[in-house]
């Protein structure tokens, strides 16, 4: 508006100044009337064509600005609706990914439950007679070593149920509990079978008051160091049945397994529960 009064304002004072310099007030009121219309028209229809076209400029930023809001809106709803696609996958994948483990795991337990049936039914049957031959015994070790590492693979998800729960305890840092289990996943995928228990008795090592904590204030962790406990004792019992010059005997005994079960019964008794502070 102040933009129209000014420019209305300058364009009379330049026909004031055309008229009194090149035709005279005096002249102005003898012109005929059609003609004295002219001036006039000519004077002051510069004026509404200026305010139009102000206004047209106005509602045209308006406009724009209007559009560039709605285009705004429009990408901020697409990146919403975007980012629930994706978390909406994420959710489905780690639902189906926790399925299978579940699945996985729950497998892992039958078979290593039969088979250490098994191997009871075996050892506490009588014992057959010896044939010189070394086929028997080597099949018996190769069933043996099938048997420990079915129970290696379920122990080792355990132990990783627990480490996770004391590393979050002790650093609450999700990305770097993530990328640290992600190094252990890939050292036990390239054949460090004993990277798990090895982290777990380092970590134990360190924080056993913290995971003295986190067991009294979870059962799910009090169950699962009962079942570290027991299938680290059966595992033990299986190798100490096998000669001492016995290569399953050589290779895991008084191992990382055995280190773990030893830093674990100074704290918890066998249900996983923490032990009582000697006086």
């Amino acid at each position: 508006m102040k933009r129209l009064i000014v420019l209305s304002a300058a364009w009379l004072s330049l026909c004031v100044i055309y008229i009194w310099v090149f035709i005279g007030w005096g002249n102005l009121f003898s012109l005929l009337p059609h003609e004295a219309l002219m001036v006039f028209v000519a004077l002051l229809v510069p004026i509404p064509v200026s305010a139009f076209f102000l206004w047209f400029s106005r509602v045209a930023r308006s406009v724009e600005a209007i559009s560039s809001q709605v285009g705004a809106h429009a990408r901020q709803i697409d990146l919403v609706a975007r980012n629930l696609n994706t978390m909406v996958e994420i959710a489905r994948e780690s639902r189906d990914a926790a399925l299978a483990d579940m699945k996985a795991q729950q497998l892992l337990s039958a078979n290593m439950v039969r088979e250490l049936a098994v191997i009871a039914e075996m050892r506490s049957a009588p014992p057959p007679v010896p044939v010189p031959s070394t086929s028997g015994s080597l099949e018996q070790m190769r069933a043996l070593v099938e048997i420990i590492n079915v129970a290696l693979n379920d122990l080792s998800m355990t132990v990783t149920q627990v480490l996770v729960q004391l590393l979050n305890a002790v650093h609450g840092d999700k990305d770097k509990i993530q990328e640290f289990m992600a190094g252990l996943v890939e050292a036990y995928s390239v054949g460090d079978k004993n990277a798990f228990f090895r982290s777990f008795a380092k970590h134990l090592a360190e924080y056993p008051d913290t995971l003295v904590t986190v067991a009294r204030g979870s059962p799910e962790v009090r169950r699962d160091l009962s079942k570290i406990l027991r299938e680290v004792e059966e595992i033990m019992s299986l190798v100490a049945g096998c000669e001492q010059n016995n290569l399953i005997r050589i290779v895991f005994e008084e191992g990382e397994l055995w280190k773990l079960h030893k830093s674990l019964d100074v704290h918890f008794d066998r249900d996983g529960s923490p032990k009582a502070p000697e006086e």
